[in-house]
């Protein structure tokens, strides 16, 4: 039951982090999904993108994120940059736990990144 849950908050997480990605792109291009849901369906239908499984997500958002430590300099002091403990940063490093969509957010304001950059359109364990 436990594993069940964690893989539906996973699954929650990812999708509001796409849906959160989703808004700020359409805002971007000045399609706010807040006044028209045509431009949304239109920016879904060219982005016939494959989901990742759980397991790449994880492995994606722990690569991005050593690269993140490595920006940074150490796992203590990015921890402290967002106020998350060592040990439960380290999970998400080892691929164990998956960060909180506001835990990514606060990483992309503090690194001064895309908040995409943790979800790279294309998924891959390698990629950097």
């Amino acid at each position: 039951m436990g594993n069940f849950l964690s893989l539906v908050f996973l699954t929650l997480c990812y999708l509001i982090t796409v849906f959160t990605n989703l808004v700020l792109i359409l805002e971007a291009l000045g399609c706010s999904p807040r006044h028209t849901n045509n431009n949304l369906k239109d920016f879904s239908m060219r982005n016939n993108q494959i989901i990742p499984s759980t397991r790449e997500l994880r492995e994606n958002v722990s690569h991005r994120l050593s690269l993140a430590v490595t920006k940074v300099g150490s796992v203590t002091e990015i921890s402290q940059m967002i106020g998350v403990n060592r040990t439960q940063f380290s999970r998400y490093l080892s691929g164990k736990s998956m960060p909180r969509p506001e835990i990514l957010y606060q990483l992309s304001l503090q690194l001064d990144l895309p908040l995409e950059w943790f979800f790279p359109l294309t998924l891959t364990s390698n990629q950097s």
